[in-house]
């Protein structure tokens, strides 16, 4: 059995149609992304809980809406582990200053 993998590549063809219809997808998605955020804000809950009256209300399919979830998800996530790190880093900073005060 080979263990040769290969990559393929592929541009999509600039049709006014197509350029269109992406954009249009892109801002739906976004839009999408940015509202479900604000949702689980407002009300502390997991992406999961609104999957419901997502679906209905924004015309979204299930596929969709665990992209959407779990890709914000990991957005909240991501930055929450960046602020630890920004906090440990300032502290260990400070540390140093007060060392170097002293």
């Amino acid at each position: 059995m080979s263990n040769q993998s290969s990559t393929y590549q592929t541009r999509i063809e600039s049709v006014p149609e197509v350029t269109a219809f992406l954009d249009a997808y892109a801002n739906h998605y976004n839009f999408v992304e940015r509202t479900l955020y604000a949702d689980m804000r407002k009300g502390s809950k997991p992406a999961a809980l609104f999957k419901n009256g997502y679906l209905i209300e924004y015309g979204l399919t299930a596929r969709q809406f665990n992209a959407i979830g779990r890709n914000l998800e990991g957005k909240v996530d991501s930055v929450l582990e960046l602020l630890v790190l920004r906090v440990t880093v300032y502290n260990s900073s400070s540390e140093t200053d007060d060392a170097v005060l002293t």
